[in-house]
């Protein structure tokens, strides 16, 4: 695991570091240190022997220059992280935020033990009104469209709870109170208070009718055609289901900046409260893209992929090579990659070019260029402005993807200059950002572009993003319903409604002004399916499975999360999650996980793994890839996989991951070392340093046969570290 307890010295230094300057800064706040120190313990029951305190002091801008006192409790023992957190109001002693943050568990308690949803939710209310009396009269409890098991994570089973406030019956979505639960202990994981004390809110009388915004919705505002990608939600590894993607009418086809309705004029009004309108709805210029070729075995090697490199990027002299790493990702099509890290030949930390290529293509997936913080590029001059800029952008685009040039548009309506907050002010940064949008059957496709980023001082494109999805199914254009038929389908299920909208000020910083609008989706956005009309959830996962007899299992969450992502299914609503997994059973999961296609010809031949087997293309997939060998002339298809197997396959699919070189050793603790096999060993100590595996009770168990459930956590745990540092996620 990465997180370590903090040693004596270390927690000396943070104490002499930042306590000291938070009794300095803090002399302008009403209550003190010690009483907000006193204030957060009271709240939460948090004894005073318990000395080892972290404590800042802060102000910032936002929220009318909100003073806090911040303290943090290390209450991490025997390699075991825990801390607590307590944020309180330094003018006026109110809890602010809570979180209590635990190593995870993934056994967790004894289900009976567990409480119900409606047993957190009294608990989460009981302290509500504790902290905030006042401000639990002015809140409404609001149903997340987020399945719940996606909550349940790092701290164990928890329940999350949101509640937004109401200014004259009217609500304000921004400000709301946050509490999660959790169903194991009963206790309160997190809390957060985000309010605005000094906001004023126009009045609600004389707004326009329900009827007329609704009006004014269908006439002006509309729907617009986009394809759209339901695959669940967040899932860090392939479209493994494999479904063309759908055909949508959704209120903004590209998800640019919101258009609201002014609910005291009946104006189309932009989140600065400026008028705008909206533009016409066309179809783009419909291209047919050409078929993707069969995919080639052969990898580029370290040298032919430097050689790509130097045809797309000019790297200047006064750089060296200093890394390159081969990766093969868990995106869609097991996507290999070749990935270089040039740097400074001063050793300058501040400047560098980072490259990544398509390791069998050659294909420019990545670029950056980093030449120093941008707060010592302030004050640059500008000498391209966003036209020059665009050209440069639209030059190399050419350059480095001239195969998909033809498919893309440019988004002018977007944020040409992004902006950025140094010391709690907004800086514009010295550059402008282009995203090219594909299109197919000229319609948009907003889920994959191209993105660059040009320096407007130098004329240097100094960023490149390539995020395509090269071998996705589209459904046809052909027999779409109408907009006006797609329109009255949404509203029977969703009407305009009145809120208030925090006003952007100029440079994009949220405002202490509020508007008052009509909104759609503000809390769960919705999509019309242009072939039948069906209206869906943007987080509805169209893909679950429904699986019966998971509940309340110590494995549910990731479970449940396979089962959206397309990875898993169960038997007649079954899983079976305690039931022996096959190593059949489990290459499969694998395989889909990581969107393996057989190849064309046998891999290898078992005598064990007959062509009409459920399980061939899965094996042989599998084995042309290198994740699993059989033995000699057999697989053992049905035998039943052991922990350590799971992980050898787990580290032979991870084999590009920056720290799946790791040896290491297992800590002490654990007492059954001796019985890991020797072909398994590097594997097991690795999946461990990796936290794929985390052992029991001072167990790994590493020869027991795996259950369903075990190798479906071990399995997900995979995919949520290469999510996070395989690379490039989905592209192909």
């Amino acid at each position: 695991m990465k997180r370590k307890v903090l040693s004596a010295a270390i927690i000396m230094t943070l104490l002499f570091s930042i306590v000291s300057p938070a009794w300095a800064q803090g002399e302008s706040a009403k209550i003190s240190q010690e009483e907000a120190l006193k204030i957060a313990k009271n709240a939460f029951g948090i004894s005073d022997n318990q000395k080892n305190v972290n404590i800042a002091y802060r102000e910032g801008e936002y929220q009318g220059n909100k003073k806090t006192w911040e303290f943090q409790w290390d209450l991490s023992r025997y390699n075991k992280f825990h801390i607590i957190r307590v944020e309180v109001n330094a003018d006026t002693g109110e809890i602010i935020s809570y979180m209590d943050e635990k190593e995870y568990d993934p056994k967790g308690k004894p289900n009976a033990k567990l409480k119900s949803k409606e047993e957190c939710k009294v608990i989460a209310e009981t302290l509500i009104q504790k902290l905030a009396p006042q401000k639990y009269q002015e809140i409404k409890e609001i149903k997340s469209p987020i399945p719940e098991y996606l909550y349940w994570g790092y701290s164990s089973r928890a329940y999350s709870f949101r509640y937004e406030r109401q200014v004259n019956g009217v609500p304000f979505p921004e400000n709301s109170i946050n509490v999660a639960v959790n169903a194991e202990t009963g206790k309160v994981a997190n809390y957060y208070l985000n309010w605005d004390d000094v906001v004023k809110f126009p009045s609600a009388d004389n707004t326009i009718t329900l009827e007329q915004a609704e009006k004014i919705f269908r006439e002006k505002i509309g729907l617009g055609l986009n394809y759209v990608q339901t695959s669940g939600f967040y899932p860090p590894g392939p479209k493994a289901n494999k479904k063309p993607v759908q055909l949508c009418y959704s209120i903004d086809a590209q998800y640019g900046p919101p258009r609201l309705i002014d609910a005291l004029k009946g104006k189309i009004i932009d989140q600065n409260g400026k008028e705008v309108s909206v533009e016409q709805k066309v179809y783009l210029t419909a291209k047919e893209e050409p078929s993707v070729p069969q995919k080639k075995d052969k990898v580029l090697t370290l040298e032919e992929a430097k050689a790509k490199v130097d045809d797309y990027i000019n790297i200047p002299g006064g750089y060296k090579l200093q890394s390159s790493r081969y990766s093969e990702g868990w995106g869609g099509g097991n996507q290999k990659t070749w990935n270089f890290q040039y740097e400074s030949s001063d050793y300058n930390p501040y400047e560098s070019y980072n490259v990544t290529v398509n390791a069998v293509t050659g294909e420019l997936l990545s670029y950056n260029r980093w030449n120093g913080p941008w707060e010592e590029q302030k004050d640059r001059q500008m000498k391209y402005d966003y036209t020059k800029c665009k050209q440069i952008a639209q030059n190399f685009l050419k350059k480095v993807a001239a195969n998909k040039v033809d498919y893309v548009y440019l988004r002018e309506d977007l944020n040409r200059q992004q902006i950025i907050y140094l010391n709690g002010k907004p800086q514009t940064l010295p550059s402008y950002s282009f995203i090219f949008t594909r299109v197919v059957n000229g319609v948009s496709f907003s889920s994959n572009s191209i993105n660059i980023e040009v320096d407007n001082n130098t004329g240097q494109v100094r960023g490149f993003w390539l995020n395509w999805d090269s071998d996705l199914q589209f459904v046809s254009t052909d027999a779409v319903i109408t907009e006006q038929a797609a329109l009255d389908a949404l509203l029977v299920k969703e009407k305009p409604r009145l809120v208030y909208t925090r006003k952007l000020s100029e440079d994009g910083r949220p405002s202490q002004e509020v508007l008052l609008t009509f909104a759609l989706f503000t809390e769960d956005p919705k999509t019309v399916n242009a072939k039948t009309g069906k209206v869906t959830s943007y987080y509805e996962l169209e893909d679950s499975v429904k699986i019966d007899d998971i509940e309340l299992h110590w494995a549910e969450r990731e479970i449940r999360t396979l089962a959206a992502w397309g990875i898993i299914s169960g038997s007649n609503n079954k899983f079976y999650p305690d039931k022996p997994i096959t190593r059949a059973e489990f290459i499969t999961m694998l395989g889909t996980s990581k969107g393996l296609e057989a190849p064309a010809g046998a891999a290898k031949d078992f005598t064990d793994v007959p062509k009409s087997a459920w399980f061939y293309n899965a094996v042989q997939a599998a084995v042309q890839a290198g994740i699993a060998k059989g033995s000699g002339s057999t697989f053992e298809p049905n035998k039943v996989i052991t922990k350590q197997e799971i992980m050898v396959m787990l580290i032979n699919a991870l084999n590009g991951s920056d720290e799946s070189d790791i040896a290491g050793e297992l800590p002490e603790q654990f007492k059954d070392e001796n019985k890991i096999a020797p072909w398994a060993k590097q594997a097991v100590f690795k999946a461990f340093n990796l936290g794929i595996v985390s052992g029991e009770d001072g167990y790994l168990k590493p020869d027991n046969p795996s259950t369903k459930a075990e190798a479906a956590v071990m399995l997900f745990k995979a995919l949520e570290y290469s999510s996070q540092n395989g690379g490039f996620g989905y592209t192909d």
